[in-house]
């Protein structure tokens, strides 16, 4: 039987940022110091919130379109380089396959093949196996062997059943890159656009990214309880939510070892921007209190309009510390280009 496991063990944190978690897993096995915290933060990723206009599905996370390519450029400044292997043709979820998408799918397998048997190293991978990144460890036969954050060691996946939307994507870890202070600059600087983000959204005209995308969301809540399907109204919603409130206590906790790092006159303001998303959290806490997670099997929780409102509420007061705390970072960035 043909089977391989790269020698590195990859544990990858259990978190709702699948990203976050696959690529510190990936990055700590090659002997990167890292964790979520540093992925989200040196990234953007942590920063960003995106959601579907006028709905609550779950694509907003992940739905960013070419902004990947900048964080996956951030990422970098973590100590490796990374190769991006994409195919944006590809967007079967069910069913099966064509013999083109088999063609596609089997490209991206033998790739991932050939860094195991040739670099002994683990391979991040889009829709692996659900449509959110894992860790292709290994392989067994015409199948990945996945670790993912929610718990999954070396689970079998037939390389056709990737489960990626938009297009095939992978990650390959690559060369060394010296780490230099000048990349927390850098990742400030990021982190403001993310946050302040008012231009069209990357994805596409069906998300909305930034602060607007806030109050987009507390106004579709209206729609919630009409809503039937799961995964478009109350279990997005949820997921969301959890994505959103993990986000936001990466963020708070990356600021506050910038702020820590650095003792110029910028520590203040890192640290201030820090308080914001700190409170955010606070309150996107009490959101997924309102809107527990659930299977989509499972009962879900009555929604009352006093729910609704509240959890508008919630929205529209992230809404201006998420303002707040991209204030702060600017005069943040201020103080260090005057030094």
């Amino acid at each position: 039987m043909s089977r391989k496991v790269v020698t590195r063990g990859v544990v990858c944190p259990r978190c709702w940022l699948s990203y976050t978690g696959t690529v510190a897993g990936s990055l700590r096995s090659l002997g990167v110091d890292c964790d979520t915290v540093d992925v989200g933060g040196y990234s953007g990723y942590a920063f960003i919130v995106n959601v579907t206009k006028g709905a609550t599905d779950p694509s907003g996370p992940t739905a960013l379109g070419d902004l990947w390519n900048e964080i996956f450029s951030g990422t970098e400044s973590l100590g490796l380089s990374i190769e991006v292997y994409q195919d944006v043709e590809y967007e079967r979820l069910s069913g099966d396959p064509t013999p083109e998408e088999l063609e596609r799918t089997r490209g991206l397998f033998e790739r991932v093949k050939g860094e195991i048997d040739g670099r002994d190293r683990p391979v991040v991978v889009w829709g692996l196996p659900a449509p959110d990144f894992g860790v292709a460890v290994g392989y067994e036969e015409e199948s990945y062997l996945a670790n993912t954050v929610y718990g999954d060691t070396e689970i079998p996946v037939p390389y056709y059943r990737l489960q990626a939307p938009g297009k095939i994507q992978a990650l390959f870890f690559r060369d060394e890159v010296e780490r230099q202070t000048a990349f927390d600059v850098k990742a400030v600087e990021r982190a403001v656009r993310f946050a302040s983000w008012t231009a069209p959204a990357p994805g596409g005209s069906l998300w909305v990214m930034g602060p607007p995308a806030l109050g987009t969301w507390a106004d579709a809540l209206r729609k919630l309880p009409e809503t039937q399907d799961y995964w478009s109204g109350y279990g997005g919603n949820s997921y969301v939510a959890q994505c959103v409130r993990e986000g936001r206590s990466l963020a708070a906790e990356f600021l506050n070892r910038l702020s820590a790092k650095h003792r110029g006159r910028q520590a203040k303001h890192l640290k201030e921007a820090s308080k914001s998303y700190e409170e955010e959290r606070k309150l996107m806490e009490g959101f997924t209190q309102i809107f527990p997670y659930t299977e989509a099997a499972s009962p879900q929780p009555e929604l009352k309009p006093e729910h609704l409102k509240k959890g508008a509420e919630i929205l529209r007061k992230v809404k201006l510390l998420e303002e707040k705390a991209a204030r702060d970072m600017r005069k943040a960035l201020e103080e260090w280009e005057s030094l």
